[in-house]
């Protein structure tokens, strides 16, 4: 087992919001999950809050993937546990551009995705 394996200890949605048509002829915005995966997760530091949410666009968690996922900023990650949480994607890297391991910085945001 590699080290990266050893640290990709939770597991994660990818989700991406798309368009859903309802019953009545409307639409609705709906999370879509794409792809489970096991990732490592890294709290980057506390950020302003208000109301319970992050109030600024700045990154509050680091997660680390294994490389090759389609993920853009277009993306959010449902990191599930006790309590689900929901993070908007704002960067992603090839970490030390090995092709080994995806590095992505992530805005926590309310769960409804309201932020």
């Amino acid at each position: 087992m590699t080290r990266l394996a050893r640290s990709l200890k939770r597991r994660v949605a990818i989700q991406r919001l798309a368009r859903v048509a309802t019953s009545d002829g409307g639409a609705t915005m709906e999370y879509q999950t794409e792809a489970m995966v096991w990732s490592g997760v890294t709290p980057l530091g506390p950020g302003k809050l208000a109301a319970g949410v992050q109030a600024d666009e700045k990154a509050t968690h680091r997660f680390t993937m294994r490389f090759g996922l389609a993920v853009t900023t277009d993306h959010f990650l449902l990191l599930e546990g006790a309590t689900a949480r929901r993070f908007r994607v704002r960067g992603i890297a090839n970490q030390a551009e090995a092709g080994e391991a995806l590095v992505i910085e992530a805005e926590e945001i309310a769960l409804d995705g309201e932020a």
